[in-house]
């Protein structure tokens, strides 16, 4: 029956590639978050059958370009168009690769213990989680 009632309730899944991991443990490191606000207060999910806060999460940006590619490219251009092929080609072949870190933050919905995990978001993009509303500290028992 939880399955119909989670359906219509935000959710979005990730994959933990990191950090401190204090969720029930899956096979694949690989869950789902479902908001539990309407039930539970502002900021609550529930991951794996439990309750947590949602306390944020934040994109540490990092990208990288490979020279290897670009190089390729500018030959590839280079060798089919002439001059401006290869300059062409060298930007397409050298693009950005997004390595960036995503964390995010929570705390046990009953003890209160805090944790980060560093996440690889599966279904959507990282706005589809930062559009969930993160629980005020203060309102439940945590500092700062």
């Amino acid at each position: 029956m939880s399955f119909f009632k989670d359906a219509f309730k935000k959710q979005t899944a990730f994959q933990v590639i990191g950090g401190q991991n204090l969720f029930n443990k899956a096979g694949s490191n690989m869950y789902k978050m479902v908001s539990e606000e309407k039930d539970h207060g502002e900021g609550v999910v529930k991951i794996k059958g439990k309750l947590y806060y949602f306390l944020g999460a934040h994109k540490e940006e990092k990208h990288t370009r490979s020279a290897g590619k670009a190089a390729a490219g500018a030959i590839v251009g280079g060798v089919l168009t002439g001059g401006l092929g290869a300059i062409a080609g060298a930007a397409i072949g050298g693009r950005k690769k997004d390595d960036s870190s995503f964390w995010m933050d929570f705390a046990d919905y009953e003890t209160k213990q805090e944790f980060s995990i560093q996440a690889k978001p599966l279904k959507g993009n990282i706005s589809d989680i930062m559009s969930f509303r993160v629980a005020n500290p203060v309102e439940i028992g945590l500092s700062e």
